[in-house]
């Protein structure tokens, strides 16, 4: 597993507690964990798929949607939403996998090579983490339009 960043929520209003999830209409990925997450929360998850989000967010299909900040700095969801709460819920993950009958199908020398590279792979993301969310949010804060 390689850690992606904190999830945040952006949304078209403030979310400061629970109760301001309510009618929200979150965007999540078809996950039975995150739909249930948001439902307690007291939001409406609503799976979208993600070609349609940001088109979703502009027309008030979904209200709101989560992504780790180097996302929504990428994707450029701020422009489309003004609010980014930090719930401190979530971390985004990824996961390198193979296949068992493949990788055992690998001599011992290779399956080593695979372990030490997904080692260093891993080594490689921590350390480029550090610092990500932080520079994320400050280029959107920094190419977000001010008001007149």
């Amino acid at each position: 597993m390689y850690p992606e960043g904190e999830v945040m929520v952006t949304s078209d209003r403030p979310i400061a507690a629970p109760a301001d999830f309510d009618d929200v209409k979150v965007r999540v990925m078809t996950n039975p964990l995150l739909v249930s997450s948001y439902q307690a929360f007291g939001a409406t998850p609503t799976p979208l798929p993600w070609g349609e989000v940001y088109g979703g967010l502009q027309t008030g299909i979904v209200d709101a949607q989560e992504n780790p900040a180097f996302f929504i700095e990428s994707t450029r969801m701020y422009e489309v939403q003004d609010h980014i709460t930090r719930l401190g819920h979530n971390n985004f993950t990824t996961a390198l996998m193979a296949n068992q009958e493949f990788f055992e199908g690998l001599s011992a020398e290779d399956q080593q090579v695979v372990r030490d590279a997904a080692k260093t792979a891993f080594d490689h993301i921590i350390e480029y983490q550090q610092g990500l969310t932080e520079a994320s949010l400050e280029k959107i804060t920094a190419d977000r339009p001010r008001s007149p």
